[in-house]
């Protein structure tokens, strides 16, 4: 009974030592593994953190945050109020019917109808549709005209304004998938409110989960990037374009004497370089450097749910989900570190008392070899080669057993061995005790 307790307790150390490291492992796996399956998403906010599609950023602000390092797939959105005014043209090529234009002829019918569009549903100009406010925390259920998808919808390259409406929007006035359609904006080219005519085909449609019929059109090639801006082609005594002086740019160019003048493309970048971003989104490529991001927005003074600065935009990451696991990962790998040297240590004290009270019972027997002459050495030999023996006949099935369920990695590892060692190292040492009496002293001595 006493030589099969070695086998079995070698095995079973070998094991638990062996499980505790696999443990550690798998918290490192499991850490990583939510690093690499994260995905970090954020918002621009009110004060309050609540999402809103109202805010009002900045467009130099704007660009500056898109391109700080770490961050990915911004997607803002400018909004413009928008009064319907028809069909003129349907997807056939006939014509359709559209209202006039308002043209307001003193202050007071200027003002009036100033409140009239600024009550009416919006325009959203965006790059990624589905990350716009209305589809940003539920589903963006979209359908294409042929040729048309939700890619090509985002692409920026495009002569006609493309648009698409709600399923029904175009129910209540009668649109079909190709119509162009007319609506009235109020656009800010000055500093001042202005008046402009947009025609938009409409080449899909969308389920509308907002309260009102809003349009979705894609940005124009120069929003917050006046290198691509369509307005380089026109000859300005102005030095180069940059951001929020799309209309001082325009205003230098002698041939344009009215902005309809201008292309699609060029009107579009105007209005949007003389209006505000309403609402931004982002994407944290890598969690790990969750924390530097956070402190970089600190320092460029925008504010967080929890600390008011200088910047009055909010900037909400949704990170509580993901700090939450991470946190435990860590809690239950900072608790098995500090309990993995003390398991060691009763390892290794149990081989070394174990080691020692094998030798121990060995007594009887070393002192008969030693009264019939047998050199210290052979005893030393033939004690130390049954203890080895015993420690493989359980060593090498436990091994074999975690190699063919888990891995060779943690059988790689000293600490798996622990227990082997202490034990060897006791017999080794209480042999050479025993080996340095006489066997009349052996005998002589009480258990």
């Amino acid at each position: 009974i006493r030589s099969f307790l070695v086998p079995v307790l070698c095995a079973a150390t070998l094991l638990f030592v062996s499980s505790l490291q696999a443990t550690l492992s798998s918290y490192d796996s499991a850490r990583e593994d939510l690093y690499e399956d994260t995905e970090l998403l954020g918002y621009f906010a009110q004060m309050n953190g609540k999402f809103s599609n109202n805010l009002v950023i900045p467009n130099t602000l704007a660009k500056e945050f898109a391109a700080l390092d770490h961050l990915s797939d911004a997607a803002y959105t400018y909004t413009f109020n928008y009064l319907y005014l028809g069909i003129p043209v349907r997807a056939d090529g006939s014509a359709g019917q559209v209202k006039p234009e308002p043209t307001p002829t003193n202050p007071f019918a200027f003002e009036n109808l100033y409140d009239i569009i600024l009550s009416e549903p919006n325009i959203v100009f965006t790059d990624a549709v589905r990350n716009a406010p209305e589809f940003y925390f539920s589903e963006f259920h979209s359908e294409f005209m042929p040729g048309w998808d939700e890619a090509d919808f985002s692409s920026r390259e495009w002569e006609k304004l493309p648009c698409i409406v709600s399923s029904q929007f175009m129910n209540e006035n009668g649109i079909e998938p190709g119509d162009t359609i007319r609506v009235y904006v109020c656009a800010y080219f000055s500093g001042y409110p202005d008046f402009v005519s947009l025609d938009m085909q409409v080449v899909g449609s969308f389920t509308r989960l907002a309260k009102q019929n809003n349009i979705y059109c894609p940005m124009p090639l120069g929003a917050l990037d006046p290198a691509h801006s369509s307005l380089n082609e026109l000859d300005s005594n102005f030095p180069a374009i940059s951001t929020g002086e799309y209309y001082s740019y325009v205003a230098d160019v002698e041939s344009i004497k009215s902005i309809h003048m201008l292309t699609q493309q060029q009107m579009v970048d105007m209005m949007l370089d003389s209006e505000y971003v309403s609402s931004l989104t982002f994407q944290i490529r890598d969690p790990r450097v969750l924390g530097e991001v956070k402190d970089t927005l600190e320092e460029m003074g925008f504010s967080s749910p929890k600390i008011d600065n200088h910047i009055r935009l909010c900037v909400v990451i949704e990170d509580a989900q993901f700090n939450e696991t991470l946190n435990s990962i860590a809690q239950r790998s900072k608790y098995l570190e500090i309990l993995y040297p003390v398991f060691i240590a009763l390892v290794c004290i149990l081989g070394l008392i174990t080691g020692f009270l094998a030798v121990n019972n060995r007594r009887e027997d070393i002192a008969l070899m030693r009264g019939m002459g047998t050199h210290k050495r052979r005893i030393f030999a033939t004690i130390i080669g049954e203890q080895l023996l015993l420690l493989l006949l359980g060593m090498l099935p436990a091994a074999a057993t975690w190699y063919m369920l888990k891995d060779a990695t943690q059988l790689a590892t000293p600490g798996a061995y622990a227990f082997i060692i202490c034990y060897a190292l006791s017999a080794a040492l209480s042999t050479l005790l025993q080996n340095a009496k006489s066997a009349l002293t052996i005998l002589s001595e009480k258990e």
